[in-house]
């Protein structure tokens, strides 16, 4: 039998579950890293939408190592298995945990839902269907008060304390923000957007959440539940922010007020989102019924009590500040880490060092958590997806001690957050159709948010124009490292004033262009740069193997197959490319043709007729399937194919972009890995198209091409960012 692995702590729960449980549950995981408890998570199927991603809390513990994801069929061994529930490990489940522990406590948060999953009064079988999928006897113990008085969750030792209540660092959760409180709000609430976290009818939630135009209101969590309460539409004063792209904690230093109230059916059995509320500093105005787990530090009523009790507070500065206070004081008193760390350390004891592999003797403080460095990547719109790639190619690549995070112009940020980086997007001058000094004041505003949100210790941009703030930004963030990371390959003569930049940034970092000794742009006039192979996202063994590739692009094991990577401004031109492509392809006999969707285009593309097309991403991943290639000459498409050995016909995109696509396009001609036509509609292209074709001729340029791709340079590049002296450490060796 497999020797178990061992943890202090293990946590059960559905980590995309994404209301105030997982968040609660970080923040334990927190506190468990920091005195040296030794946290594992062992994931468990909810009833939640399978698309769903890792709540973001849980997902930074896991990129940090102060939290460990094992796998549901692993043995395990702790002190305390937590479970969250009963929504979370109620389900039946395709595996049966193998977990021996010395206590398993399960932390009973919510109340059935009025939506059929259950009516409020109706409590679930006392533990029995996680005693028998765990094969343990639970102990339930209750969020808070209110849980334990409606469901009857009670604790039968006597290690604990009947409540598991919530716990918050109010340090960390704290802003140095301060309102001045004006009759305009902005008033609002972060909540999941579900028929039981709204009031039931009209009257309650214009009572709550006022349509008076005088008065903002803002939601995080979504708010068409209330659209469909109004009629279809929300009050022209509503403002509503997306939970993927924002945090609850940033959200809350926007509000004057949080204000909550929901389905009167409904009982919050935690109360997650108020309590960071008043950590955050912001008064609040909810249901009567969490008087036992606020007590003073909040106003409680209905919903008719609202309009009177927002008044007070907005119209009279001494009374918010009174209110604030008193929440301040309660999140530290009552729900502070220490709480937490006693109720743990009166049931398990110390952390165990064996366990861990720490030599430590009697009392000595247990090793700090790890420090994290959030490294920021922000990158240009492009006619592609180049920029975000190189910089998605770097960060993946991160030891795990720096955490990336995202601030892109590029549409296809979904990309980014596909990949499992926090990622967000500000639209380009040309998106939002105003003029570059307006945008450049724009983007500052939005940039400095972010840098104060993330405190990152570096930032890498990818971007043939960096905005013309960064001095300002190197003034404001005097610690902040800036790093460029800039191809080459210019067209001569182009972007000259882009380079003013230069000296700006602490690093640059230039990615190998296959065709450099053609380049004739201005980056080669400097030599303070840090070169690095080429980068790609990925490396050529995390390709696909041929049949591999083959079966899962539905493509047939024995044909032709020749790949399009075309790009172009608008769906139209785009599609015309395509339809010839494909008519030169199939000129030269039956083969199968695969043009990949691009994220940017494939809502204005219609479907080609002869042409399998489907969204695919990373195209670079598949790229075995193919036997041929025919693609514009960008630096991303370009390289990755010549990675993968795949011959390919390159043609120049005609842009008014720097990027000298025509030279890149030449080298591979000249190194004989590849053919270059100026246009699919020439003259040479019918010729140039059969010669792809020709087996012979394939296997010539499959060779060259080997010998011509010298390795990926994604890894360089990021031992360069990750190892980037702090401003401080850097000033302390010049002293020296």
């Amino acid at each position: 039998m497999a020797e178990r692995k061992r943890f202090d702590i293990v946590i059960a729960t559905d980590p995309r579950l994404d209301d105030g449980g997982n968040r609660s549950l970080a923040e334990q995981v927190r506190i468990h890293a920091r005195v040296g408890y030794r946290t594992a998570l062992l994931p468990v199927a909810a009833d939640v939408p399978l698309l769903r991603g890792i709540d973001p809390d849980l997902a930074d513990l896991l990129r940090t190592g102060s939290l460990e994801l094992v796998r549901p069929d692993r043995s395990l061994r702790c002190s305390l298995l937590l479970g969250r529930g009963p929504r979370a490990i109620q389900q039946p489940q395709r595996f049966q945990p193998d977990v021996v522990a010395d206590h398993a406590y399960l932390v009973v948060d919510e109340e059935p839902q009025p939506d059929g999953r259950g009516e409020p009064g109706d409590h679930p079988s006392h533990g029995q269907p996680a005693d028998e999928l765990f094969g343990l006897e639970w102990t339930w113990v209750a969020a808070s008060p209110v849980v334990a008085t409606t469901a009857g969750a009670v604790s039968t030792t006597g290690h604990t304390s009947p409540i598991w209540s919530e716990v918050i660092d109010a340090d960390a959760w704290r802003t140095d923000v301060r309102h001045r409180p004006r009759p305009q709000g902005p008033i609002g609430r972060h909540a999941w957007d579900h028929v039981s976290r709204w009031p039931a009818d009209v009257t309650a939630l214009l009572a709550a959440y006022t349509d008076d135009p005088r008065r903002q209101v803002e939601c995080l969590g979504g708010a068409s539940v209330a659209a469909g309460l109004l009629g279809g539409s929300l009050p022209a004063n509503w403002k509503v922010f997306d939970p993927d792209r924002m945090r609850p904690r940033t959200f809350l230093q926007r509000l004057a007020v949080f204000v909550y109230h929901h389905h009167p059916d409904w009982v919050d059995g935690s109360g997650r989102s108020v309590l960071e509320a008043l950590a955050a500093g912001v008064p609040c105005v909810v249901p009567s019924y969490l008087a036992p787990v606020f007590g003073d530090a909040v106003w409680y009523g209905e919903p008719a009590d609202a309009p009177g009790q927002i008044a007070a507070l907005l119209d009279d500065p001494g009374t918010w500040l009174e209110r604030r206070e008193a929440g301040l004081t309660a999140t530290a008193e009552r729900f502070g880490p220490q709480h937490h760390l006693d109720r743990v350390r009166d049931l398990i004891g110390p952390p165990n060092r064996n366990w861990t592999g720490v030599g430590v003797r009697g009392s000595q403080p247990a090793p700090a958590a790890p420090a994290v460095h959030r490294i920021a990547f922000m990158s240009d719109n492009g006619h592609g997806l180049g920029h975000v790639t190189r910089l998605m190619a770097i960060a993946r690549r991160l030891p795990a001690d720096r955490l990336p995070v995202f601030l892109t112009l590029s549409e296809s940020y979904a990309v980014v957050r596909d990949l499992g980086f926090p990622v967000e997007y500000f639209p380009s001058a040309r998106k939002l159709q105003v003029r570059r000094p307006v945008w450049e004041h724009l983007f500052l505003e939005r940039l400095c948010a972010f840098l104060d949100e993330f405190e990152p210790s570096a930032l890498v941009i990818d971007h043939v124009n960096p905005p013309t703030s960064l001095p300002t930004i190197k003034d404001l963030y005097p610690d902040l490292r800036l790093v460029w990371c800039r191809r080459g390959l210019w067209r001569a003569g182009r972007n000259q004033a882009a380079l003013a930049l230069h000296s700006t940034f602490d690093q640059v970092i230039e990615p190998l262009d296959l065709a450099s000794p053609l380049d004739r742009g201005e980056t080669i006039r400097y030599r303070d740069v840090q070169p690095v192979l080429p980068i790609t996202l990925l490396d050529a063994e995390e390709l696909l193997g041929r049949q591999s590739a083959r079966a899962e692009l539905g493509l047939p094991a024995d044909a032709t197959a020749v790949l399009l990577q075309l790009t172009a401004d608008r769906g139209p031109e785009l599609r015309t490319m395509i339809e010839r492509a494909r008519d030169l392809v199939h000129a030269g006999g039956p083969a199968e043709v695969f043009a990949p969707l691009h994220v940017l285009h494939a809502h204005e593309l219609d479907p080609v007729p002869g042409v399998r097309m489907h969204p695919v991403f990373p195209m670079s991943r598949y790229l075995h399937a193919f036997d041929a290639a025919i693609a514009t000459a960008g630096y991303n498409t370009y390289h990755e194919l010549m990675m993968a050995a795949v011959p390919s016909l390159f043609l120049a995109r005609d842009t008014n972009s720097p990027d000298d696509q025509a030279r890149r396009a030449r080298a591979a001609q000249f190194a004989g890995a590849g053919l270059q036509i100026e246009d699919l509609f020439d003259d040479r292209s019918e010729a140039a198209v059969a010669t792809l074709l020709h087996p012979d001729q394939r296997a010539r340029m499959a060779a060259a091409a080997r010998r011509f791709y010298p390795g990926n340079g994604a890894m360089a590049a990021a031992t360069v960012v990750a190892s980037l002296p702090s401003r401080q450490a850097e000033q302390s060796g010049h002293q020296r």
